[in-house]
């Protein structure tokens, strides 16, 4: 047998293609669904995480918070020692006055200021009290009866002796002096000081015997004490003897001493 006769599709007979004529299997294709509606509606995703913003100048400020707290303070002290400076430099220049002219600054009035009113001071006890329209009380007091009257009024103090022995009167205190006269309070007023004797811290004079309607008197300047003592032929005179003012007032002791406030 030749070569030609062992060669497929030769008439001598049909080669095996058994293989060709059975169909071959394929793996079906995977098509897309008909309804592409999951393309149309949005797919709702996670949001992503992302990193925050570096927030270094927020740290930075936390920390420095200490430094700008105690530079406050600082600021603080330092303003009050200013003003605190300025009020007592502005207080000594004023009390200081004008170096210059050598005159001293005068002190701001306040208008609603206003200084309380002294009261006058007067002397305690009965010695000035129910003296009587110009004096008319005591003076008639003094001629009532035998004793020592003494009082004191405008015109300065008056000594009366009612009985028949000269009395001594003897007047201590910072500044006292002996009347030239008794210095009556009339219709023209208080007699003057015309003759009146130096001011001293002490003063004696005598007032004879009489009836009470005149006497002696003696000036006290402004002594806010003073102490009379009264004598008859050298010997003190009874306390109940010496009678003050024009209403029932009588010496405590003798020597007596008054005092003003």
């Amino acid at each position: 047998m030749s070569d030609q006769d062992d060669r497929p599709g030769d008439d001598h007979g049909p080669a095996d293609d058994s293989w060709d004529d059975e169909p071959v299997e394929r793996r079906p294709r995977r098509t897309r669904p008909a309804d592409d509606d999951w393309d149309d509606e949005p797919v709702e995703r996670r949001p992503r995480r992302t990193r925050p913003a570096d927030d270094d100048w927020d740290d930075d400020w936390d920390d420095d918070r200490p430094k700008r707290d105690m530079t406050l303070v600082y600021a603080v002290v330092a303003a009050a020692i200013v003003i605190v400076l300025a009020i007592v430099l502005t207080n000594g220049k004023d009390d200081d006055g004008d170096a210059a002219t050598g005159t001293a600054a005068a002190p701001a009035a306040s208008p609603d200021a206003t200084e309380p009113v002294q009261p006058d001071k007067v002397w305690q006890g009965p010695i000035g009290e129910e003296l009587g329209d110009g004096g008319s009380q005591v003076e008639e007091r003094a001629t009532s009866g035998p004793g020592v009257y003494l009082w004191t009024d405008f015109c300065g103090w008056h000594v009366r002796n009612n009985g028949d022995a000269e009395i001594t009167v003897t007047v201590t205190g910072p500044k006292v002096r002996q009347r030239a006269t008794e210095g009556v309070l009339g219709d023209g007023g208080c007699q003057g000081d015309e003759g009146d004797a130096e001011l001293a811290t002490e003063t004696q004079f005598t007032v004879p015997a009489g009836d009470g309607s005149s006497g002696a008197g003696f000036d006290v300047s402004d002594s806010e004490t003073v102490t009379v003592e009264v004598a008859r032929d050298g010997q003190p005179v009874p306390p109940a003897e010496i009678k003050l003012g024009g209403g029932d007032g009588v010496a405590s002791e003798n020597p007596v001493t008054f005092t003003k406030a």
